[in-house]
């Protein structure tokens, strides 16, 4: 049984699992979950401070008709990752890496499991850009910095938004790092078409209206499209910069802002993903950009950009029923002044900063106590932990895979 030092009395730790997928083909022994690793091996070694032992599984760890999983751990003074067998965690973190794996059969079955078992498990799923606009254009504190998005189900679609806002963006609804956006400009009767190819830059073209309309159409023929308002975004070196904040629930249970960076976009992109070429600056450095250096707008800003990104991601976890600890935003200034809230994501990518890694990793750890102890309080009292139990995985001897033998492993958190 691991034990937990609190001033001079014990208690068992809590377990923390952390669900994820491994990548096809072979794992290093220093990488096994690719580049999730740093942030698991990190979340591994601080876990003890908050009375958890922490562990790392993939679906066909979980052995449910013994109700315990085989997973990996991370050992500080030897460096190390090995195996053990654990019991059922107190509280599971989602860090399912795509959208497409999160609806792999497995990886439903296993959060099924686990709603059934009351077992509570936060950032219940990915999110899809047009329903997070529909959420936040409904709240009258939120909707003034909503750039207008819509469906892209017509010609007609487009050109209406083309003519009032001169500048649109066609975007999947469930894309990411820029993939797959196209851009088009009006400029007197010209019409410009950029689409993002790779890191090298984009492909601009000057099209009549019938050839737009014919590239337009092949976004039509693709996964859901959305057209969203361009933005005349503040600009560094001539090139156009926003904001990435990251916000988070703490042990109070309420949101709070972890920390912001800023990203600039890199030559001939049309997104400011680092991936593609885009740069840092601190958030301090983006913030006297955007606001010309006045220090009584900065701050105004600064507080906004807290505000919106708080009551966003409650407004979210609230309105579409899920369970939230953390979320990520772009956030953008317009030449005039005005911000805005360009996209939402429950599953943030590591932040490049290291002094946010560090927080928003303490951040994880004092929801996750907090969810843990309600948990085990609710079950002292005999009441009945609601996990969200809605479940479809059917009898409960199912198995994700012969979890292999644990007795041959060390049982940790038992």
């Amino acid at each position: 049984m691991a034990i937990a030092k609190s001033g001079s009395s014990q208690r068992p730790r809590s377990v923390l699992g952390v669900a994820t997928c491994l990548a096809r083909g072979s794992v290093p022994r220093h990488a096994p979950f690719g580049n999730q690793t740093v942030r698991f091996r990190s979340l591994c070694r601080d876990a003890g401070k908050y009375g958890f032992t922490a562990f790392v599984f993939v679906p066909e760890d979980v052995d449910v008709n013994s109700m315990r999983i085989f997973g990996r751990t991370y050992l500080p003074k030897s460096r190390k990752w090995v195996r053990r067998s654990f019991r059922f965690p107190d509280v599971v973190y989602n860090r399912v890496p795509t959208r497409k794996l999160e609806l792999d059969h497995r990886v439903r079955l296993m959060f099924d499991v686990f709603r059934r078992e009351g077992v509570p498990f936060f950032n219940t799923r990915y999110l899809n850009k047009y329903e997070v606009y529909r959420v936040a254009k409904s709240s009258s504190t939120i909707a003034a910095h909503v750039p207008d998005t819509r469906r892209l189900r017509s010609i007609k679609d487009f050109e209406e938004m083309l003519s009032r806002y001169k500048t649109v963006y066609l975007k999947k609804s469930d894309g990411t790092l820029g993939n797959g956006i196209g851009v088009v400009r009006l400029v007197g009767k010209d019409m410009l078409f950029s689409s993002n190819r790779t890191k090298r830059g984009i492909n601009e073209r000057r099209l009549s209206k019938s050839k737009l309309a014919s590239a337009v159409s092949s976004y039509l023929r693709r996964k859901t499209y959305l057209i969203q308002q361009g933005i005349d975004l503040t600009r560094y070196k001539g090139r156009p910069f926003d904001f990435r904040v990251m916000v988070q629930k703490r042990g109070d249970g309420q949101w709070h802002l972890t920390g912001a960076g800023t990203r600039v976009a890199g030559p001939n992109q049309i997104t400011t993903h680092v991936p593609r070429g885009g740069s840092r600056l601190s958030f301090s450095q983006g913030i006297a950009r955007a606001c010309g250096g006045d220090q009584k707008t900065m701050k105004k800003v600064v507080s906004l950009i807290r505000r919106l990104c708080c009551e966003t991601a409650r407004e979210v976890e609230q309105a579409l029923g899920l369970h939230l600890a953390e979320a990520s935003f772009d956030v953008g200034v317009d030449t005039s002044g005005r911000t805005w809230l360009i996209e939402m994501n429950s599953k943030p990518f590591l932040f490049d900063e290291k002094n946010i890694q560090t927080r928003a990793r303490r951040y994880l750890l004092e929801y996750a106590r907090r969810v843990a102890r309600q948990r085990r309080n609710a079950t002292r009292s005999g009441e009945v932990w609601d996990a969200g139990r809605q479940s479809s995985a059917g009898n409960r001897d199912l198995t994700l895979r012969g979890a292999p033998d644990a007795r041959r492993t060390e049982e940790v958190g038992s």
